[in-house]
């Protein structure tokens, strides 16, 4: 496996990061970028990404039911049952993340 190089780390350095993972059982979630490498336990790394996504798909929602109810008032029917069948579909889905990330 290669790693990205910069002016400020070499990759033996990002070698060395990466042996002194945590040994939990589970491989560690490694996110290496030009600058540095970062190291942190799976369950970090879900819980984060978990808690984004919810994030992410609560503001689709919302500009979802904006595109919804502009096509409501500019009489395009089809555009306002598509848009509020998108809304429905990403407002269970930012619930069901953002419900998940709270759980341990």
């Amino acid at each position: 496996m290669r790693f990205p190089t910069s002016s400020r780390h070499d990759a033996g350095e990002h070698r060395q990061r990466l042996a002194a993972a945590p040994q939990s059982g589970q491989a560690a979630r490694r996110t290496c970028d030009l600058v540095a490498c970062t190291i942190y336990p799976p369950a970090v790394a879900r819980a984060g990404q978990r808690r984004i996504q919810g994030t992410l798909f609560a503001f689709l929602t919302i500009f979802f039911a904006g595109i919804t109810a502009a096509a409501y008032d500019a009489g395009v029917w089809v555009i306002v049952v598509a848009g509020a069948a998108l809304t429905l579909w990403m407002g269970g889905l930012a619930v069901r993340t953002l419900r998940a990330a709270r759980q341990p």
